[in-house]
């Protein structure tokens, strides 16, 4: 669906990291507690979503490291909580793709983390044979909110995409803060 739009230098280089990283996170999932992760998760996308919407005419996040230190930290905490969509979408605004490149190029990464955690996931028991069933079910509805978004998403222009995006992740970082706190 997307494999024009994907930007296949920053796969290499983000990617790989993520799914490295990924899969070793998974591995050490539980040994620390979620609600730890939460909180210091949601600290993280509060902070650096505030300071790319204000500051983002400050480019101190330049450099050939970015790519690899962004790929493994995201996948790094992917692998953690089980969930890094936030972490991966803050990281990927950094390099100004258009909204179809970011989206193929998230999709693929995310897609291969998925694999490879799966895998660790069901040998770590997090997955039983019960929840099988519903793993095709998942994506089916992954494919075709990806066919919707991608007829959305192309009307925007890469600026508001960028903006719409860390404002997400803003309030995902809110959320995990949130989630953390009642959790106590």
């Amino acid at each position: 669906m997307y494999y024009k739009n994907i930007h296949w230098p920053l796969v290499f280089k983000f990617g790989i990291p993520a799914m490295a990283f990924s899969a070793i996170g998974a591995i050490y999932s539980d040994f620390f507690s979620p609600r730890i992760y939460s909180f210091v998760l949601g600290l993280f996308l509060v902070s650096t979503s505030v300071y790319f919407i204000f500051y983002s005419k400050n480019k101190i996040f330049n450099g050939q490291w970015l790519p690899y230190f962004g790929g493994a930290l995201s996948g790094l905490l992917t692998g953690l909580l089980g969930s890094g969509g936030a972490i991966r979408s803050l990281a990927l605004t950094v390099f100004n793709l258009n909204p179809i490149a970011f989206i193929a190029t998230s999709t693929l990464i995310d897609f291969g983390g998925d694999m490879i955690r799966l895998y660790i996931y069901i040998q770590k028991g997090y997955l039983n044979e019960e929840h099988y069933f519903y793993l095709p079910i998942l994506m089916a509805i992954a494919v075709v909110a990806n066919w919707t978004g991608k007829r959305w998403i192309s009307q925007f222009s890469q600026e508001y995409f960028k903006r719409v995006v860390l404002y997400l992740v803003l309030l995902m970082g809110l959320a995990s803060l949130v989630t953390a706190i009642l959790s106590t």
